[in-house]
């Protein structure tokens, strides 16, 4: 437990404060209702943000919690929640498909938990879901593409015989409630990151042993692949750190900031997930290490904030900075898919703001699915424009429709209980005429819901378990082809 205190500030804190990105300057809001640290937060879909367990640390303890709290941004205070099943710090929380939060493993006090529990927004309750495979903490959580949780590397705690740090990873189910193990990790992690990248795949990155065993520390970084369900090396970052933040930007590439090894760290570096190798970009200008954030802003600046400025004796730090990503503008940009479980509809939109309002509850009942595809950044020879209906014939449900054929954009402008609400929403490919997409392109699926519940709806989707389950329900395939194939996304 000491080397658990070691790295815990030694007064907790109860404030928070607003970041504004259009001024540039920070305000205080609500304090929590109990200080803490080594918690979670999570944004949910009602716009609210959910904190989880942590500690109470001081100079000589440190009291691991069970608390929850909620804040309130248009309200700016918290309230309490339902209190955790387990007390619990270094855990991880992920905000499911379906609006439920899912926290797994970490801390509890005299040792690394395996189980894991669910917190359900509409009820404020919480209730438990498999234990996992292997205990741990300091691990990382990510949501796939396909609604499944990939918890990798970590801390477990082994009785009488100290601590160890893991190379394995498992898979959360959703459905099922179930873990299972997945390939293991071609080397150990912990106090790594975890970053999904465009394609899907997760990109892990450096780690270290967090007791200090430097002849455990690595700059190492692989990538796991859903589809085969197997990691392969990548390129080495050019620093060996842990406690770091890895961010992904909109051009596709991940900037890691910060960190510790020896010492804090101010460098930067990118990874291109093209060339697969790290390269250097400009430093923070306040090395950082544990307990500092990173957050991908709306105009695609990241905000640094905050953390310990040394290792042997750290000082929190009030300050912050931006990075602006001075790589060329991307050629894709991602078409985010959400649901309406109230309405049982589908809805992808690439626009910044609403995706913005989308996350944050501004449109009520609406959460990312977890899947998306890509469209071109800008107009080329390779693509066409899409146009964007919008029907309220059928409210409340409400429903979109894009097709990226001139003829049928003209017939649906042509139907009264369609509103044209832009004729280049996007730009991307279309299929020939057999359904089939050219090299380095992939097919988008359209499925419509046959007017099922009264109104009708389409689904656009690249993944073919989607497209399966969903000709499951009785959603009919349209588009050209056999498969029903609408456009062509860019990779």
């Amino acid at each position: 437990m000491a080397a658990i205190a070691a790295v815990s500030t030694p007064t907790t804190l109860d404030s928070a404060e607003l970041y504004d990105p259009v001024t540039g300057s920070w305000s205080v809001t609500g304090s929590l209702k109990q200080p803490r640290t080594n918690h979670t937060a999570t944004l949910l879909p009602s716009g609210l943000v959910l904190v989880v367990g942590g500690e109470v640390a001081s100079a000589t303890s440190s009291d691991t919690i069970s608390t929850a709290e909620l804040y309130d941004p248009d309200a700016g205070d918290w309230k309490s929640t339902g209190n955790l099943i387990a007390q619990r710090s270094y855990h991880t929380a992920t905000l499911l498909q379906n609006g439920n939060v899912l926290v797994a493993g970490g801390f509890g006090g005299s040792g690394s938990l395996d189980s894991a529990e669910l917190y359900d927004p509409s009820t404020g309750t919480w209730s438990r879901t498999g234990n996992l495979v292997t205990g741990r903490y300091w691990h990382t959580a990510t949501q796939l593409q396909n609604g499944k949780v990939l918890v990798a590397g970590g801390c477990s705690m082994l009785p009488q015989m100290g601590d160890k740090i893991e190379a394995s990873a498992e898979l959360y189910d959703p459905v099922s409630g179930a873990w299972t193990r997945t390939g293991d990790l071609n080397g150990v992690h912990s106090q790594h990151t975890a970053t999904q990248m465009q394609d899907g795949k997760v990109l892990v990155a450096s780690g270290d042993d967090p007791y200090d065993d430097y002849d455990q520390a690595n700059g190492t970084a692989e990538i796991y692949d859903p589809g085969t369900a197997t990691w392969s090396n990548t390129g080495s970052l050019r620093v060996i750190r842990d406690s770091h933040t890895a961010t992904l930007l909109p051009s596709g590439k991940v900037l890691v900031t910060g960190g510790v090894y020896f010492s804090a760290k101010n460098g930067a570096e990118l990874y291109d997930p093209v060339s697969g190798t790290w390269a250097p970009t400009s430093d923070v200008s306040t090395p950082r290490h544990f307990g500092h954030t990173a957050t991908l802003l709306s105009d695609g600046t990241v905000l640094v904030a905050a953390g310990a400025s040394e290792a042997g004796t750290p000082t929190a730090l009030d300050s912050a900075e931006l990075y602006v990503d001075g790589a060329p503008p991307p050629t894709s940009v991602p078409l985010i898919e959400y649901f309406h479980a109230g309405f049982g509809h589908y809805f992808i939109t690439s626009i910044p703001d609403e995706i913005g309002k989308l996350d944050n509850g501004t449109f009520t009942g609406w959460a990312r699915t977890g899947l998306q595809f890509n469209a071109y950044a800008a107009p080329s020879a390779n693509s066409v424009p899409v146009c964007r209906f919008f029907s309220a014939a059928f409210a409340p449900k409400s429903s979109h429709f894009y097709t990226p054929f001139a003829t049928e954009c003209a017939s649906r402008q042509a139907d009264s209980t369609w509103t044209l609400e832009s004729t280049d929403a996007f730009d991307i490919a279309v299929p020939a005429a057999d359904g089939s997409c050219a090299a380095g392109l992939t097919p988008v699926y359209r499925l419509y819901n046959n007017g099922q519940g009264g109104a009708p709806n389409h689904r656009y989707t690249t993944d073919l378990t989607a497209r399966a389950q969903m000709i499951g329900q009785g959603w009919v395939p349209e588009g050209l082809g056999p498969n029903g194939v609408e456009m062509c996304s860019p990779l």
